[in-house]
């Protein structure tokens, strides 16, 4: 069960793009992170877990299309249910926020704004595939 999350959190994508906001801030900071570090693992977990918790509530939102389209997909595939899924989505959000919350104020808006955008893209992108609409 643990091995198939992992899977649908992808994290061969999630580490290396929230790894790359830790690049970003060493170039800007010319490589004095040492100040900010405690914040700067913060919002590593917090980026990461919102980067996952998307992927999984992509694949929750589409399980259906992926049936036929990508039936080795995890939940298409019944490596896991659904429901563990969304609990896995939950859980990867609260500790994405809570992550973000211990950083500052403009990281919390600017996350907020992007989680809210990603769940709102996870739930309606789907039903409108599944309606033959173009995305």
């Amino acid at each position: 069960m643990i091995l198939a999350l992992l899977k649908l959190m992808r994290v061969y994508y999630s580490l290396p793009l929230a790894g790359g906001f830790i690049v970003i801030l060493s170039y800007l900071t010319g490589g004095k992170i040492s100040p900010i570090f405690d914040k700067t693992i913060f919002s590593f977990i917090s980026l990461f877990s919102i980067i996952s918790a998307g992927y999984v509530l992509n694949d929750v939102c589409d399980i259906d299309i992926d049936k036929i389209n990508c039936p080795s997909r995890v939940l298409a595939a019944g490596k896991l249910q659904r429901k563990t899924a969304i609990i896995g989505v939950t859980i990867l959000l609260v500790v994405g926020l809570a992550f973000t919350a211990l950083c500052n104020l403009p990281f919390l808006l600017v996350i907020l704004a992007i989680t809210g955008l990603l769940i709102f893209y996870d739930l309606f992108s789907g039903e409108k595939r599944a309606k033959g609409g173009h995305v």
